[in-house]
């Protein structure tokens, strides 16, 4: 699980990045700060993968970097890697921007982008079809063609 701390307001903005996981026993490990972080906007997205282990995305909007971060075993992480950072870049914590919509794949320590959708996507979710092809979920930005339709893009 993976959560961050909001200060100061019941709905302002979190920061760090807080991980933690269930243990056999059914309780909880304390939470590790695995990303400082001052200002994450909607707070940090979790994806588990066989080969990999752990990735987290999360936001540092006062510099507008888009930040992931890997554990094979969720106590040693590797160091924080920044996948965006330009204009609007790097919000919302899926790898999208709302300018135009891309995933981004570690490849070999080389980050490799595909476009998803020219005119963006508002709080994109990823996910994978058992055949194992990436599917996008999300809204289009009220700047579209088609503001607030929701759509899936399933890769070909």
């Amino acid at each position: 699980m993976v959560s961050d701390r909001v200060l100061g307001s019941a709905d302002g903005f979190g920061v760090d990045v807080l991980f933690q996981m269930r243990k056999a026993d059914g309780t909880w490990t304390a939470p590790l700060d695995i990303m400082p972080n001052g200002n994450n906007q909607s707070g940090p997205s979790l994806a588990w993968d066989t080969q990999v282990g752990f990735g987290v995305a999360a936001v540092e909007r006062s510099t507008n970097e888009l930040l992931y971060k890997a554990s094979a075993n969720g106590t040693t992480w590797q160091a924080t890697d920044q996948v965006y950072q330009t204009g609007s870049g790097g919000w919302w914590p899926s790898l999208a921007s709302e300018d135009s919509l891309h995933v981004r794949q570690l490849i070999g320590g080389n980050w490799q982008d595909q476009l998803v959708d020219e005119e963006g996507g508002y709080l994109p979710k990823l996910g994978y079809l058992s055949s194992g092809k990436r599917v996008v979920a999300y809204r289009r930005p009220a700047t579209s063609s088609e503001p607030g339709v929701l759509r899936l893009a399933v890769e070909k």
